[in-house]
């Protein structure tokens, strides 16, 4: 059993994007409040910074960076779910994912700078 956890980015012209990643392990209870716990507003996450694949348009090449509308932050979809599907990443678990999340908020989430607004390099 593994973990799917679905995200959105949603800029502030509520312009939508969805992404899902499949971590190795099952989403048990206590990981998942730990998540919650961790999240930026107990709902926000920097994808690059925990090591999941952003999904902001202008992140991956197709849009431009809008500084009055773009961001860095990507929605979590509750709860995280139980599948059968191969984890996108075999190498991380779903509790060394919420360990990494974990991190950054004890770190500072890094939202305030775009990382040299990827669509335009």
């Amino acid at each position: 059993m593994n973990t799917r956890l679905d995200y959105l980015y949603r800029d502030a012209a509520n312009y939508k994007t969805h992404g899902t990643h499949v971590f190795a392990g099952p989403p048990e209870a206590p990981l998942i409040d730990r998540l919650r716990a961790a999240l930026f507003d107990r709902e926000y996450l920097v994808a690059s910074q925990v090591g999941i694949p952003a999904v902001a348009p202008w992140m991956l090449g197709d849009a431009t960076y809008d500084e009055s509308v773009d961001h860095l932050l990507h929605e979590v979809l509750w709860p995280p779910s139980p599948t059968s599907a191969d984890p996108t990443d075999p190498g991380i678990s779903f509790k060394e994912f919420v360990r990494q999340v974990e991190e950054a908020s004890r770190s500072g989430w890094d939202f305030a700078n775009p990382p040299s607004h990827r669509a335009n390099s």
